[in-house]
């Protein structure tokens, strides 16, 4: 993961069904803090619990406006459904805050 903080062509990610936990999130977190040019990192069908959302609602709210998605977060069940609708609506709002910049 350390080199995609630095890495401006890669635009999407695809990790799902990877056994992704806690040390993954985090390093995900600093990615998005880092990269604002990945829009998609698929982190779909892991085992990420509450502790590893909080650290990408985190990243996601705190400052990433680039990325659009994690890929289906509801089929990580571990992480709790409120967290990942917390996600779920700061990605809605990158997406639309991108949009109007391109207007």
């Amino acid at each position: 993961m350390r080199c995609l903080a630095d890495n401006t062509v890669l635009k999407e990610l695809n990790i799902s069904y990877n056994l992704l936990g806690i040390k993954t999130c985090k390093a995900i977190n600093n990615v998005v803090w880092t990269n604002d040019n990945i829009a998609v990192i698929d982190i779909s069908h892991n085992p990420i619990d509450e502790e590893g959302a909080k650290c990408l609602y985190e990243a996601v709210y705190s400052h990433n406006e680039s990325l659009k998605s994690f890929g289906d977060l509801s089929s990580n069940l571990l992480m709790g459904v409120r967290i990942w609708e917390e996600i779920t609506q700061c990605l809605k709002v990158n997406e639309s805050s991108k949009e109007m910049k391109k207007a």
